[in-house]
């Protein structure tokens, strides 16, 4: 018995450059970015695991104080809030 392999091709769905009804161009959206306070990192030659915590964790609090910021302002029907996986 012979195997055949298939291959299926995704299916794209978008606008065209002169209409609106076909296409494979991005439909316009609007994209928000937000920029946060930077955060201060020393040049460490041979950082720690506590180190890469400590500045992980304040990455973490960053991002969560960005996100309590913005929430009602950009998402105010949002189903959940954030959780972070790590």
């Amino acid at each position: 018995m012979m195997k055949t392999v298939g291959f299926t091709l995704p299916m794209f769905h978008g606008r065209g450059f002169f209409q609106y009804n076909f296409g494979l161009t991005p439909m316009r959206k609007p994209l928000v970015t937000i920029v946060g306070k930077p955060i201060e990192l020393p040049k460490l030659d041979n950082p720690t695991q506590d180190d890469v915590d400590k500045y992980h964790q304040e990455y973490i609090d960053a991002l969560k104080d960005i996100y309590n910021r913005w929430k009602q302002d950009l998402a105010p029907d949002r189903k959940s809030s954030m959780n972070i996986v790590a």
